[in-house]
């Protein structure tokens, strides 16, 4: 192999540079200025963050419920569950929050430390948080919410949205 040239100190090219084999750059040398808007990068080169909300009706009582929310289509990371109402519960009602997954048609199991908790104490149009125990899924990883409303002696919350935020790789 022939011996590289090495250039030191700061380089400037007027014009265009064509290399005729493969670069290496170093680690974090290509920012996101770097990379123009009209890059047209492949979607397949890009891991996608997105939300996945699922959301009962506005004015109605929280209600049990067990709901597909996402089948994934390539391997991910969970980033954040987040609940809240939109009116709050009164007294002793309570309505929990679970995240589940099901991997290769396994049975569904929770991927959080605990339930989300919605009661009298949480105030109206904030965001109560889930903490995950395994944020890691595969291709083909099915994903579940499963909602739990106990009136008790006082008035369910209303107005219950929960969004999960996930990124993904293309397939």
């Amino acid at each position: 192999m022939a011996q590289p040239s090495v250039h030191y100190g700061d380089q400037h090219f007027a014009g265009a540079v064509t290399f005729g084999s493969s670069v290496s750059l170093a680690a974090g040398s290509v920012a996101d200025a770097q990379v123009s808007a009209s890059a047209a990068i492949a979607a397949t080169k890009i891991v996608h963050q997105f939300p996945l909300t699922h959301q009962q009706a506005t004015g109605s009582a929280a209600a049990d419920q067990t709901v597909q929310l996402h089948m994934a289509n390539g391997a991910g990371t969970l980033v954040a569950l987040k609940a809240s109402v939109d009116t709050a519960a009164v007294g002793d009602s309570t309505v929990t929050v679970d995240l589940q997954k099901s991997t290769a048609g396994g049975a569904f199991a929770t991927v959080l430390t605990a339930v989300v908790t919605v009661n009298s104490s949480t105030v109206v149009r904030t965001v109560s948080s889930g903490t995950f125990a395994s944020t890691s899924y595969v291709a083909g990883d099915i994903f579940r919410l499963v909602i739990d409303a106990t009136a008790g002696t006082g008035t369910l919350p209303q107005g219950l949205c929960v969004t999960a935020f996930v990124r993904e790789a293309a397939q």
